[in-house]
């Protein structure tokens, strides 16, 4: 390897035959960046290659400690890349900011979620390494002054090092690229306790993560780990399970260390017992001799290019290192010091890391850790899923700088030093992102708080309170916000102000529960409200995968029929409590008709009989809603009393069925009344319709007044179910309809979704008995004659930038992709599907291939997908 300067920036070059391989690297990535600055690195690089001719195949990234610009080609046309590069570096075309800034922003939040990113948030909260959990939220507002200040304190000479692979680089200059002053790099503070701790969250197996001295000692000690851990699990005790270890570079001394097992859920326990046994042996007696001899007689393989050529990682190692001010330790010098390390020497960094390692487990994982769990409290990005939240009571003293966040489970204050970002919604509602890693969020409700809010954020520096164009919908929990009145405890002892009743009407938890309340002691005010309140909510909440649970059976659905969404489990909430007027209000807070769908659908599967909406009914001065939710009600209850008992064909239960519908019909005809520019109670009707096998034309203007009030994917989905072949219908008509729909989407939109339901519908109907899979799929691809129609539904939609995966229909179009690819034995393309995903799944339509929970479904596609 030769060292020289290329107009004062560090260069590498390795020789080498055919094409080059160059790169410019700068040390800065993620870990630099604060939450009003969160993407600027991606858009300078982004912005900078825009005129990079796609021949050269321009390559690079931006990861937690760097900012890589890489091409290969004719050495010529890689010597041209960099002039391009530098010429655009020093002149970004702000003309394009906000569009190529929002495209990034797009992107950033329709990401992986990865478990390593929330894991870190956990144990360094939203700075230093932690950042990486958030989206591109610097890039709300993109301002050119900051993107400036950005390149030129960071894109300098100073803070770079260039690498090539190939012919000698003569005659390359970086002349053009300033100079500057290599930045301070700031360390990454630790939040949590440094003790082994547990959270749950999406994943697929017990997964570890610590920090861990950067090296190749680390990386040969983990290699052991992981022959190890295969051969106890597999081996010995017989247990399916995927070993894999992966590091994620903090800086140059320190990288993030995950070692996952995916297995499943039954064997989740006895794999985490096995992974922390063995581990901790490892760390405490060394690896054997053989062991050692084994794991560097592949390392030496690998280095002398027998596993392929290593040079290029090998020198833009050596040019990451020099960016970052950092000694270098090439293979040859490790090597020899190889010879001097003891076992328990080569297990150190092992043997540092555990102590403080983190642990993370399937969401409905059996596994009983005994180690203390993280918070509960969110720490998931804004407009993301979160986990654990828990409703919670929020009081705000702008005066005092403070703002203090109540649950049942504990409590925490927060102030204006804690608060890294402020995140303000167009709809009024804020995230807050503390340096602890939690996101609190606010929504100012009718108690002066709105006020009280604006003040809180005015005494924030400015540059950490960043606008953004979309609505906080997508949250579990909002937070109320009331304004702590401290004084007028202190000041007025003997007088407790009576509620207004629009205040014990209105809320969503308080009304229609009867909890019997000790009297609050004057001089107790503050406590006695959170207390009640907290005991209140403790009848109507659920955390993870736990149900409320109401009088007369009443319920909070799961996941499978909220798909995750708080507004949707804030809603049923309120139905289970009976909180009409509430309940009203949140219908019409839904940003759309398709979120308001979404809603009537959740509140029919909370229990009961629709006899319970009655007084709703009667006592609304506009009946829409409640006739909605009445109706919804009954068409589910007849459809799942006929679907219990599949064998009953006695007149009293086909009676009962017919019945039941016609009730739940003539309601949401009447809604259709109230409500006469909405087409929510349509869909409804579409499914009743089915059920009473109405007259097709009949059927058919349901569905044209959906179509003609704002059609969504829901309301195609009934439409095309009647059309089937196995109901009124044919696979002709069905793909007419699935054409007609797909004519008229946008592009990005859930709607495309129909097309591959059609595939299923029809793979479900003429699949061979006898034939793999594959073959089915093979041949339904053949016989439906629709293989170019479904790939420009796909592209149309899952794959185009304008596809949202945040929305109620997003959740419905993605389960039914999954199904789609299940259907094809595309297992590769289905397990992509995985993160976005998340926990929200219905099992429809995959309840046609498989009745397993979520967690197996997820784990056998990612273990197809590997095979494949």
């Amino acid at each position: 390897m030769h060292e020289f300067d290329i107009d004062g920036v560090r260069s590498f070059w390795v020789p080498g035959h055919g094409e080059m391989k160059a790169g410019l690297v700068f040390g800065v990535g993620a870990v630099d960046e604060r939450f009003h600055e969160r993407g600027l690195s991606r858009l300078v690089h982004h912005l900078s290659t825009l005129q990079i001719h796609r021949s050269t195949v321009p390559s690079g990234e931006v990861d937690a400690t760097h900012t890589t610009f890489q091409f290969s080609g004719p050495r010529g046309d890689v010597q041209q890349c960099f002039r391009t590069l530098l010429r655009t570096l020093n002149n970004l075309p702000h003309h394009a900011l906000d569009e190529h800034a929002q495209a990034l922003v797009k992107e950033s939040l329709r990401r992986e979620e990865r478990a390593t990113f929330e894991a870190l948030s956990i144990m360094y909260g939203f700075g230093g390494p932690g950042i990486m959990a958030l989206p591109a939220t610097g890039l709300l507002r993109p301002r050119a002054e900051a993107l400036e200040e950005w390149r030129r304190r960071y894109f300098v000479k100073e803070n770079a090092a260039a690498f090539f692979v190939g012919p000698r680089p003569e005659d390359f200059s970086f002349s053009d690229l300033p100079s500057g002053e290599r930045p301070a790099k700031a360390e990454a503070r630790r939040i949590l306790d440094p003790t082994p701790s547990s959270y749950r969250s999406n994943c697929s197996g017990p997964t570890l993560f610590a920090p861990i001295a950067a090296g190749r000692v680390a990386s040969l000690v983990l290699d052991i780990a992981s022959q190890r851990l295969t051969q106890r699990l597999q081996e010995e005790m017989g247990i399916d399970g995927n070993v894999t270890i992966g590091f994620t570079e903090l800086d140059a001394a320190t990288d993030w260390l995950a070692v996952a097992v995916e297995s499943k859920p039954e064997d989740h326990q006895q794999v985490f017992d096995a992974m922390r046994t063995e581990l901790n042996r490892l760390a405490a007696e060394g690896p054997a001799i053989s062991e050692v001899k084994t794991a560097v007689g592949q390392m030496d393989r690998a280095y002398s290019g027998q596993m392929g050529d290593t040079s290029l990682a090998e020198v833009s190692r050596q040019g990451r290192a020099f960016a970052q001010g950092q000694p270098y330790v090439s293979y040859p010098e490790f090597r020899a010091d190889l010879a001097k390390l003891t076992p328990t020497a080569v297990s150190l960094p092992l043997l540092q890391a555990l102590p403080t390692a983190l642990w993370v487990f399937p969401q409905d994982s059996p596994v009983q850790a005994e180690l203390p769990t993280v918070s509960p409290w969110s720490r998931q990005v804004a407009g993301g899923e979160t986990a654990d939240s828990l409703p919670s009571e929020l009081h705000i003293a702008p005066d005092k700088l403070l703002l203090h966040y109540d649950d049942f489970d504990g409590a925490v204050s927060v102030a204006h030093s804690d608060i890294v970002g402020a995140l303000v919604y167009i709809d009024g509602k804020v995230a807050l992102h503390t340096r602890a890693g939690l996101v609190v969020q606010l929504a100012p409700s009718a108690f002066g708080a709105e006020d009280a809010v604006r003040q809180f954020l005015s005494k924030l520096p400015p540059e950490l309170v960043v606008s953004t164009r979309e609505k906080l919908v997508f949250e579990d929990v909002v937070a109320e916000v009331e304004v702590e009145e401290v004084q007028e405890v202190v000041e007025s002892p003997t007088e407790e102000p009576l509620a207004e009743p629009s205040e014990i009407e209105d809320s969503p938890v308080d009304a229609g529960l009867e909890v019997e309340e000790e009297p609050v002691q004057p001089s107790q005010k503050a406590d006695g409200r959170s207390r009640t309140k907290r005991e209140r909510r403790k009848k109507s909440s659920r955390s993870g995968s736990e149900e409320s649970v109401g009088e007369g059976g009443l319920k909070v659905p799961d996941e499978s029929v909220t798909y995750c969404y708080p507004l949707a489990t804030q809603f049923a909430e309120v139905i289970v409590a009976g909180a009409w007027p509430m309940a009203e209000r949140l219908f019409e807070s839904a940003a759309s008709d398709e979120q308001r769908a979404h809603l009537v659908s959740v509140a029919s599967a909370t229990g009961g009989q629709p006899e319970r909406f009655d007084s709703w009914v009667d006592g609304s001065a506009n009946p829409g809603v409640a006739l909605t939710i009445r109706g919804a009600t009954g068409v589910r209850r007849a459809w799942d009393a006929r679907l219990a008992a599949p064998g009953d064909s006695s007149r009293s239960a086909a009676v009962a069925f017919w019945s039941g519908l016609e009730s739940a019909d003539a309601d949401l005809l009447r809604a259709t009344v109230a409500l006469p520019d909405s087409s929510v109670p349509w869909v409804p009707l579409l499914e009743s319709a089915r059920g009473l096998e109405r007259p097709r034309h009949e059927v058919e203007q349901r569905y044209i007044n959906h179509v003609e009030r704002g059609a969504f994917l829901a309301g195609h989905l009934e439409f095309q179910q009647f059309v089937t072949k196995k109901w009124f219908g044919s696979h002709s008509e069905m793909w007419e309809h699935a054409e007609f729909v797909c004519q008229s989407a946008p592009d990005g939109s859930p709607e495309l979704a129909i097309a591959p339901m059609a595939f299923i519908e029809q793979w479900l109907d003429e699949c061979q008995s006898g034939a793999s899979h594959a073959e089915n799929s093979s041949w339904m691809l053949n016989q439906s004659g629709r293989q170019s129609f479904l790939e420009h539904a796909v592209d149309s939609s899952l794959m185009s930038d304008s596809f949202d995966l945040l929305t109620v229909g997003a959740a419905k179009a993605l389960e039914t992709f999954f199904a789609y690819y299940w259907s094809l034995a595309d297992f590769g393309s289905a397990a992509a599907l995985v993160p976005a995903m998340g926990r929200r799944y219905s099992g429809n339509p995959m309840g046609y291939f498989t009745k397993d929970p979520w967690s197996l479904v997820r784990a056998a596609a990612i273990r197809a997908a590997d095979s494949q």
